[in-house]
């Protein structure tokens, strides 16, 4: 459902990229030309092939976004409230990554001209933008060839430690955690599957790192023996 949007950018909790780059007097602009879009569980954002039409800032929810190798989805990243999706594909005709809602969403459409236009009169977003991708590019450098390094075992709690930290700000002993992912989809993070999720998570449990309770929520019993075990492999959390 597209709604045309009321809020103006200033009132907006989501403290996206724009909201924190952009000329106050282009956020006017900014009201006049962006759209809400409703999308359900499991809807497309966007996907591969399909032409690049601007960019998409998370106002409220959560999607995951992948690549397709070989006839499996590799999650490569997951996103919340102030994120932006599309910009992979930004520079280029098509979206090289695909983007699915995993709880329903409220998502800013911003098209494709009016950001450009932008970005070539405005110095200041022009370098804060090229700055997002190169940490963006070290990131996911880092963390891709740390993982090329380590056992399946590290690999999975890299991917739980992938969740916890996309969706929870701070995290603590005793703390609930709710995945939003099916262990099928954990497992399309590291590319594995969903019965050696459960394999590592009994492992985890056995070793009273974390408690489970039911398919997408874990209770965290010791986090930093968790994070120690991926650390000590050279795993960029």
């Amino acid at each position: 459902m597209v709604i045309k949007d009321t809020m103006n950018c200033e009132a907006c909790k989501a403290n996206c990229f724009i909201k924190k780059y952009v000329d106050s007097n282009f956020l006017s602009k900014i009201n006049e030309n962006k759209y809400i879009i409703r999308f359900k569980k499991g809807q497309y954002i966007f996907y591969e092939t399909k032409f690049v039409i601007g960019l998409f800032f998370i106002r409220n929810g959560k999607v995951k976004i992948f690549l397709t190798i070989e006839n499996q989805n590799q999650i490569v990243q997951l996103a919340k409230d102030g994120d932006i999706l599309g910009h992979r594909g930004f520079g280029g005709k098509k979206y090289p990554i695909s983007a699915i809602a995993i709880e329903d969403s409220f998502i800013c459409f911003l098209p494709k001209k009016i950001l450009d236009e932008q970005l070539q009169n405005n110095a200041a977003l022009s370098y804060q933008f090229t700055m997002f991708y190169a940490r963006e590019l070290m990131q996911s450098e880092a963390r891709w060839h740390s993982l090329s390094r380590t056992g399946l075992r590290e690999k999975v709690i890299d991917a739980l430690l992938m969740i916890i930290h996309a969706f929870y700000d701070s995290i603590k002993d005793g703390d609930t955690i709710d995945f939003h992912l099916t262990r099928k989809e954990i497992g399309d993070i590291v590319l594995t599957s969903p019965e050696q999720i459960s394999r590592e998570f009994t492992w985890l449990k056995e070793q009273g790192i974390i408690d489970t309770l039911g398919h997408k929520k874990i209770i965290i019993k010791d986090y930093n023996r968790l994070v120690s075990i991926v650390s000590k492999k050279g795993v960029i959390l």
